[in-house]
């Protein structure tokens, strides 16, 4: 049986305690759940999420940690890009990207476009516009030093159960990195 896995590239420390504090403030504010800070890079099947936390964390030991310059705020229809912070072209996450499904030898699919949500909701476009409408965000770039293998636990909800996303191997770019910080 094969289960579902991401590729989550998450900010450095600082950026991370600020997207997290905003996440939960939207969450509490419009009733979305609260999540950890990331940009999904990759999405897939496996059977062997060493293998893949092995593969990606050999993808992060050739990257050197980056920033992203925000571009914006903006809302979908969709509920996993809700309310989110869009980013100018950087070639990094495009890499990273391919050389995950290039060395798992998976096409999954999955198509990038990086963004970082703030707010996953089941209201009306309008609404979430309103709201994108309401964020200040007190930076224009954010950094990112890690790569996580992120897994939903709860079978019924998936995704949507953020609560239950574990973190099925981390990697700082650059080296592999021990412990797990923000892991559930």
């Amino acid at each position: 049986m094969s289960g579902k896995y991401s590729v989550f590239l998450t900010p450095a420390e600082e950026d991370y305690r600020y997207l997290e504090g905003m996440i939960a403030g939207l969450a509490d504010r419009y009733g979305g759940p609260p999540f950890q800070p990331h940009v999904t890079l990759y999405s897939g099947l496996t059977d062997d999420v060493p293998l893949v936390a092995g593969t990606v964390s050999a993808v992060a030991a050739e990257f050197s940690p980056f920033s992203l310059r925000i571009t914006g705020v903006e809302a979908t229809e969709a509920y996993f890009r809700s309310v989110f912070v869009t980013f100018e072209t950087h070639p990094s996450p495009f890499r990273i990207h391919d050389l995950v499904k290039h060395r798992l030898r998976e096409d999954s699919g999955y198509r990038l476009f990086p963004h970082l949500s703030l707010a996953y909701l089941d209201v009306p476009l309008a609404e979430k516009q309103k709201i994108c409408a309401g964020i200040v965000l007190d930076r224009r770039v954010i950094r990112f030093d890690e790569l996580r293998v992120v897994v939903p636990a709860d079978e019924e909800k998936g995704w949507r159960g953020t609560d239950r996303w574990v973190v099925g191997g981390q990697s700082a770019l650059g080296r592999e990195m021990a412990g797990k910080r923000g892991a559930p």
